[in-house]
């Protein structure tokens, strides 16, 4: 099913949209549909903000960071010898 949506524009928008379909040979209904779903895909949907946010908060502290065998192995001699450091 399709639904009509009406969206105004200015003379000077309109024109430039015009001149932009023509120039693709295409309508410009056709030329604002497509602008439409390439911003929509552009934007990350609620999943991916969420995650993008917590890594975001996760980012602002100084964990360790390095090779993951070598900080591994730094826990492990750490358990076998009873240090907390």
């Amino acid at each position: 099913m399709s639904t009509r949506l009406q969206v105004i524009f200015d003379e000077e928008e309109l024109e430039e949209l015009k001149e932009r379909a023509r120039k693709e040979k295409i309508t410009v209904s056709d030329w604002v549909r497509r602008a439409v779903r390439n911003e929509m895909r552009s934007r990350p949907g609620e999943a991916a903000r969420k995650k993008l946010d917590i890594i975001r908060a996760y980012s602002r502290y100084d964990y360790p960071s390095g090779d993951y065998e070598l900080i591994a192995a730094e826990i492990e001699s750490g358990y076998r010898t009873g240090s907390d450091q």
